[in-house]
């Protein structure tokens, strides 16, 4: 019953396994283990314990026999040795199906039996022999699993590289939880393919030849196959070393991918040094076009976090985080007729672009709602990693800003219902940022009123969204001269105060918000009642230039495929810095300055007003800010007032809601050495819809 047991499962594991592919990669590494179990089971049956009550010769029952703990190892090896066993014959006996030719198929199944019959007489006869010499039972299980031994060995003969794959793969999956999706896209590409992968990690080509099925051929740098580390390599693997500089060592990729092997490049040429993609060479497109192939393209996500990346520094690392493969649908290249060699290449080499900042994209988690992804972003990077600055000067993590999400979330859910859309009035300050994520926490949706369009403007946006509740700040409302307004608007909704609810908020308050924080993803969907991704995630009104203001609503989904659309396409890092003077009740200011960032590990300084020309380029050289976001009327005045080196650090800067001037353009390139970056969008597409 054991040995039948073990046989099923042995063969439901080989499934999940091969994944469908018909492979012999496991074989060797199986029939090893049958070796070790069998040998265990000569040393075990050697020290078997009967109980003392049988009289010799007769047999007694599973329940005596079971009742010595010792004779469980005996178990342990018959299931070990069965489990090995179906693990090794199913993939085989699949071969043989479907290698054969079909006219023979039959005659070859037929061929297999009389064999198997045969063997069996043999072992029969061998085994009678055996007991006939005066060998014991133990003894005759040793000669059966040296038998066995010498087997497995001219197996692993055969199939090196399965067993070094296999070995190598079970290594890989107890220390990084390897994960691979998209295996049909794998064998729907077929033979005569070419892997591109972006390149994280040392880890790389070992995590897509270990799980991976079949033999890959790995393009290798001829300057780096020479190195020591490599060499052992090319024992275990297909590598070909090829030398970039000479024009032949494409033909030979081409040729080999012809002859129907499936060759692995990195387009990058090197290790990310930024997190993001690298340059990206057109060579892995030029050999698929070439070779009437398709391009498969795969993302790796997780090797970047390891000590083995070039990120230290740039990103938190782990020892072992998980790692995920994700193979997309395989790509074929139309080059349009009429090219010449080099626009063919050039072509060639902005779809490969794109093709890799799809990939990026595509396996990204569009379908995660906002709050969901602040949680991860705090895994990711570490609950001390500080995000947020204002002016005030002071610092907030992760960790104390979902905990004081959690705190004033609960004390707004007090006065408010589940779904209702809440009024936020508040600056650029981190006290704002924890109140659109504490609406946004107990399952309610922030309407960022803009405060600078007036009370009439402000009682439209309130009628047009329903709200019937305000949050606001004291000191904000005195500091921006709002009375006025905030008298007004106390006609058609509530006003509360940050104050107030600080004021209200005690102990039993702060320990149930710690409650919450430590189980942040369960408790956030049991408040908000699971927040689903086409859920309304925020309130955004247009300024009212055409008449009365429009309310927009966006979803989490617009919001995250926003982000990571431009995150696919730039290189920044949680080492990068964003100073963010745009308003967050503006889809510019909120989903560029604030969302995008926050959510990706990068501290964002924020401050209160974009007009004010002398305080922010001294701001921004005070904080070594990297990253901006700005309009060409702000950037023009900042322009004006600078020094030169108060820009000095700033890698990016993105200009938007207004048509760039070439002379705003070419001032800060003159005068600062940085080149801006102009997009286009609109309040409707979270906002985003292209940059150049």
């Amino acid at each position: 019953c054991t040995f039948s047991i073990g046989i099923g499962m042995g063969s439901m594991i080989c499934n999940k396994l091969v994944k469908g592919m018909v492979t012999a990669r496991f074989v060797p590494l199986a029939s090893l283990m049958m070796t070790v179990f069998s040998v265990d089971l000569y040393f075990a049956s050697s020290s078997v314990i009967t109980p003392m009550s049988n009289v010799v010769g007769e047999l007694y029952g599973a329940k005596q026999f079971l009742s010595e703990l010792p004779n469980w190892r005996i178990i342990a090896d018959l299931l070990g040795i069965a489990i090995s066993g179906g693990i090794c014959i199913v993939p085989l006996y699949t071969i043989m199906q479907t290698e054969s030719d079909a006219a023979e198929r039959s005659r070859i199944i037929a061929a297999n039996n009389i064999l198997n019959a045969l063997f069996m007489v043999v072992s029969a006869l061998g085994s009678m022999l055996l007991f006939m010499a005066g060998y014991s039972l133990p003894e005759v299980f040793l000669a059966i699993a040296i038998a066995n031994g010498f087997v497995a060995i001219y197996i692993c003969q055969l199939l090196p590289q399965d067993l070094v794959q296999s070995i190598i793969r079970v290594i890989l999956r107890t220390l990084y939880r390897v994960e691979i999706a998209g295996l049909e896209n794998y064998r729907k590409a077929g033979r005569s393919t070419v892997i591109i992968a972006n390149h994280t990690s040392l880890l790389d080509a070992l995590l897509l030849g270990a799980f991976l099925p079949d033999t890959l051929s790995f393009a290798v740098n001829t300057h780096i196959a020479e190195k020591w580390w490599v060499r052992p390599a090319f024992a275990f693997f297909e590598l070909m070393p090829l030398d970039p500089t000479n024009p032949m060592a494409t033909k030979s990729m081409i040729k080999a991918v012809k002859q129907g092997r499936r060759c692995v490049i990195f387009p990058e040429g090197r290790l990310t040094m930024t997190g993001a993609l690298m340059k990206v060479y057109e060579g892995p497109g030029t050999i698929a076009y070439l070779a009437n192939a398709p391009l498969l393209p795969i993302r790796i996500e997780g090797a970047d976090r390891t000590p083995l990346s070039r990120l230290k520094g740039v990103v938190k690392q782990k020892w072992f985080p998980k790692i995920t493969l994700n193979i997309q649908e395989p790509v074929n290249f139309d080059v349009p007729k009429g090219f010449s060699a080099r626009e063919r290449r050039a072509w060639i080499a902005r779809e490969m672009y794109d093709v890799m900042s799809n990939v990026i994209f595509n396996t990204s988690n569009t379908e995660q709602p906002l709050f969901h992804a602040l949680i991860d972003a705090k895994a990711m990077h570490g609950n001390n990693h500080i995000v947020l600055e204002d002016i005030e000067r002071a610092p907030m993590s992760y960790k104390k800003l979902i905990l004081g999400s959690f705190v004033m979330g609960r004390k707004i859910a007090q006065f408010t219902e589940h779904g209702e859309k809440i009024g936020v009035m508040l600056p650029n300050s981190v006290g704002g940022v924890v109140t659109f994520f504490a609406v946004m926490a107990y399952g309610r949706v922030p309407a960022m009123l803009n405060f600078s369009t007036g009370s009439g403007n402000i009682v439209a946006a309130c009628k047009a969204a329903t709200i019937k509740t305000i949050i606001t700040s004291k000191r904000f409302v005195e500091l921006g001269q709002l009375e006025e307004t905030i008298e007004i608007l106390s006609n058609h909704a509530e006003i509360i105060y940050l104050e107030d609810i600080k004021e209200s908020i005690g102990l039993g308050d702060k320990l149930f918000g710690f409650l919450l924080s430590r189980f942040p993803h369960f408790m956030h969907d049991q408040v908000a009642n699971k927040t689903d991704a086409e859920d309304a995630a925020v309130v955004l009104f247009t300024s009212g230039s055409e008449g009365t203001p429009k309310g927009v609503v966006l979803s989490h989904k617009n919001i995250q495929s926003n982000r990571y659309q431009l995150s696919s396409r730039v290189d920044f890092t949680a080492s990068d810095r964003v100073f963010n003077a745009l308003p967050i009740f503006h889809s510019f200011g909120l989903t560029g300055g604030l969302l995008l960032p926050i959510l990706s590990g990068l501290k964002v300084f924020l401050y209160p007003s974009p007009l004010h020309y002398r305080i922010v380029p001294e701001l921004v050289y005070d904080t070594n800010a990297t990253i901006m976001f700005g309009t060409d009327t702000f950037l023009g005045g900042y322009a004006r007032f600078a020094h030169p080196y108060d820009f000095y650090s700033m890698r990016y800067v993105f200009a938007g809601a207004e048509k760039l001037k070439p002379e705003t353009k070419s001032l800060w390139a003159e005068r600062f050495g940085v080149r801006i970056l102009e997009g286009y969008g609109a309040t409707e597409t979270s906002p985003i819809l292209s940059t150049n």
